[in-house]
């Protein structure tokens, strides 16, 4: 869960949210839901408008709204990672 707060926000994870997010995943919560919360999130959209980049819409199932944020993801994989992403 820090992984992805300092992924998507630049920042550590506050207490509530992290245990917001493991209940989530406890209470049968997928991966992809969890990541839809970050992806959408009004933080994330303000952390892309800064920086000016326009970022996709990701429903619960993984799924990209906006097919642009797998490009995204893939450019976040190969800028933080060194690496492409694997297809899970």
């Amino acid at each position: 869960m820090d992984i992805l707060y300092r992924t998507f926000f630049d920042r550590e994870a506050d207490e509530g949210g992290r245990t917001t997010w493991m209940e989530t995943l406890a209470g049968g919560g997928t991966r992809a839901c969890v990541l839809a919360g970050f992806v959408n999130s009004v933080e994330f959209d303000n952390l892309c408008a800064e920086y000016g980049i326009a970022r996709g819409e990701m429903r619960e199932n993984g799924e990209p709204v906006n097919p642009g944020i797998r490009r995204f993801a893939e450019t976040l994989y190969q800028t933080f990672m060194d690496r492409a992403s694997d297809p899970a």
